[in-house]
């Protein structure tokens, strides 16, 4: 199954060059140029990557950024700006972005961080699955115990319940 990589940027003809090339490497890749349609394709597609252009976005970017992770926790999120906004960079980070890629950048650069977060989006998912069967089985624990306490408790109450005569009382 391919990767699914969304690319954000108001710049339509980096956006295009960008995504054309990635689809080359076989991934499948979403194209938005704006917020609302980046929110669009976040609900409707299960988005594994987002390349987000904070250039022309600037702050209203790291909004987006809060949306997407808001909507789709384990989506990774690479940031891409150029120098002069490292401090939209740092704030990215603190806002959940997975890393951040300096412009101009070369290709394999990118195709690393895509890997790259493309792991670790598959490690945060495995570790949830695991949580997730971890918390069931713990809960599946805790019910059986509480059957055996009730069971211990009826049996218990049984005994000392003094119904029925003893063969020491009968006839």
């Amino acid at each position: 199954m391919a990767i699914k990589l969304l690319m954000i940027d108001t710049d339509q003809t980096f956006c295009q060059n960008i995504s054309q090339r990635l689809l080359m490497e076989n991934y499948q890749v979403f194209v938005a140029v704006d917020e609302t349609e980046a929110e669009r394709i976040v609900q409707k597609e299960k988005i594994d990557v987002v390349l987000l252009g904070l250039k022309g976005l600037k702050q209203r970017g790291l909004t987006l950024l809060q949306a997407i992770k808001k909507t789709r926790p384990l989506t990774e999120v690479i940031l891409l700006l150029p120098a002069e906004h490292l401090g939209l960079s740092i704030e990215g980070m603190r806002l959940g972005a997975f890393d951040d890629l300096l412009m101009p950048f070369g290709l394999e650069t990118l195709l690393d961080r895509i890997k790259a977060a493309y792991g670790h989006r598959q490690q945060k998912q495995s570790q949830k699955a695991l949580s997730h069967k971890q918390r069931r089985k713990s809960a599946g624990k805790s019910m059986d115990a509480a059957k055996d306490e009730n069971v211990q408790a009826i049996d218990e109450g049984k005994e000392d319940s003094g119904c029925g005569a003893s063969e020491d009382e009968s006839l």
